[in-house]
């Protein structure tokens, strides 16, 4: 998905306008073995967006639903992500 979004920004020539990425995930990282690398891949993705991205100023993180949140794991995840702009000042979770 991400491919064909960064292919069809560059085939527009848009890809040095994009100011902000509004990432909003599933809940399919809601095994707990997931939850524990979560802050790093994040991290990872943040680097690519601003690297593909190079006049991105923000990215908006939303936490997964509350109502989602049947297990454990699921509330690891919403705190992981409730901490994501400790990563970077550049992102805000929401």
């Amino acid at each position: 998905v991400y491919g064909r979004l960064l292919y069809r920004v560059r085939k527009a020539g848009v890809q040095n306008g994009v100011k902000a990425i509004i990432y909003n995930q599933g809940e399919n990282n809601t095994i707990l073995s997931q939850t524990t690398t979560y802050r790093q891949r994040f991290k990872e993705l943040f680097d690519i967006y601003k690297r593909d991205f190079p006049g991105i100023r923000r990215v908006y993180a939303f936490q997964i639903q509350p109502q989602s949140c049947t297990n454990d794991a699921n509330w690891v995840l919403r705190e992981v992500q409730r901490n994501l702009p400790s990563l970077s000042p550049d992102s805000i979770s929401m």
